[in-house]
């Protein structure tokens, strides 16, 4: 009886339909996100953070101890002379006489910041915007925001290290831009007996856009599901099939099975979303170097848990099943309470649309004091709690149903 249920369901035709459907909304809604990353959220700059980081999680692990950071800062003399190298060389730099990568500060600060207003200035502007883009492209292999990183990241490195940090955070405390229970949890996290802040993770580029793709990728599991769900059951109810099941009590039971294959279609799913998430996102951009890294990293991202990315990963991926879970069980009540295709089509756009407006929010910095329905409500894990609520509202809804299904007059069917 199950495979039956599932071979209406997978008709080819439904299939079809869905990934046409998916196919459109990738290239329109994802594609962008996953082809141009990181640049499309960091610029060269953002390229520059996941080349370098990447290098040193190869090289060093998931974290930094002193001995590599001061081995880091050692590099960067070598990297200002490569840059030299490269000022050297460009004709344009050498209009104005740069001979150095700090000949070329002193001229960028001088041009941004030094109120020039002659005739001149913008074109002393659009030559400063050329050697911009040399320095930060691939003939130079972006050694602009390579220095950048090697400056900014020893920096960053050196404000845990030294206890600065800690007192930053307790000035913060006190402004009343941590409460104390946040506060007291990054105390623990980072600088507990247990706790390290030493992690390699940058967060911003990887952590907040793999979230963010995570919440494209369960849009697009809930459209697949509303193209293969949505149909089954009106098309029972449209051909007259329920009343014939009613009139027998195993044919009543048939409602069990039907939501049965609905959930299995659900996690199948999310399991195939999951999947291409994880082949086109994490390996495509090898972020996978980064699984054993726990989120407490010194990039200034506070998080509740005390996880790796690996491990937070598997909590995103927990959400984005019980999202689909939730999306099946609500998909067959629809479908179960339409009496046809227009119907049942009125009541799935509206909650499709309402689950492209929450699941971003949702799911974007999860688990994180920048996720915005934390921010909203300030429950730590709220977004655990969320998805287990709606995915326990629809499946008691469905036991609701069902309970009544043995007992319901035929004419009602």
């Amino acid at each position: 009886m199950l495979l039956q249920e599932l071979k209406k369901i997978f008709r080819p035709r439904l299939l079809l339909a869905a990934l046409a459907l998916g196919a459109a909304f990738y290239w329109l809604f994802i594609d962008f996100y996953v082809t141009l990353y990181p640049t499309n959220i960091g610029g060269t700059q953002g390229q520059a953070v996941l080349d370098v980081t990447t290098g040193w999680a190869e090289k060093y692990g998931p974290s930094l101890s002193p001995q590599e950071e001061a081995e880091i800062e050692s590099e960067l003399p070598s990297l200002i002379a490569e840059a030299d190298g490269y000022i050297a060389a460009n004709a344009t730099a050498q209009k104005y006489g740069l001979e150095t990568y700090q000949d070329f500060l002193d001229f960028q600060e001088e041009i941004l910041h030094g109120g020039d207003t002659a005739p001149r200035e913008d074109e002393r502007k659009q030559d400063l915007a050329l050697i911009l883009d040399y320095l930060q492209g691939d003939a130079t292999g972006n050694i602009e925001g390579r220095l950048n990183v090697y400056d900014m990241y020893p920096y960053w490195y050196q404000t845990f290290a030294s206890g600065w940090q800690e007192g930053r955070l307790a000035e913060q405390l006190a402004d009343s831009i941590w409460t104390q229970r946040e506060y007291d949890n990054i105390m623990s996290t980072y600088f507990g007996s247990t706790g390290s802040w030493d992690s390699l993770l940058p967060h911003q580029i990887v952590g907040y856009h793999a979230s963010d793709c995570a919440g494209r990728f369960t849009i697009l599991a809930v459209l697949w599901l509303c193209v293969l769900l949505g149909p089954v059951m009106t098309g029972d109810r449209m051909s007259r099939m329920v009343p014939m099941q009613y009139a027998s009590r195993r044919g009543r039971g048939l409602a069990r099975i039907q939501l049965g294959a609905a959930l299995l279609t659900a996690a199948v799913t999310a399991l195939v979303t999951a999947g291409l998430y994880a082949l086109l996102f994490i390996v495509r951009h090898r972020l996978y170097v980064f699984l054993p890294c726990r989120l407490a990293a010194f990039d200034h991202h506070y998080a509740w848990p005390d996880w790796t990315f690996g491990g937070w990963l598997l909590a995103v991926g927990a959400l984005h099943l019980a999202v689909c879970l939730a999306a099946g069980a609500v998909l067959w009540l629809l479908s179960r309470c339409s009496g046809n295709y227009i119907a049942m089509l009125l009541k799935v756009i509206p909650l499709f649309a309402a689950g492209t407006f929450a699941l971003p929010k949702l799911m974007d910095d999860a688990f994180y004091y920048a996720n915005p329905v934390y921010e909203l409500l300030r429950v730590p894990y709220v977004e655990a709690y969320a998805a287990a609520a709606l995915l326990g509202l629809a499946l008691g809804l469905c036991a609701w149903l069902l309970s009544g299904i043995r007992k319901r007059d035929i004419s009602d069917a």
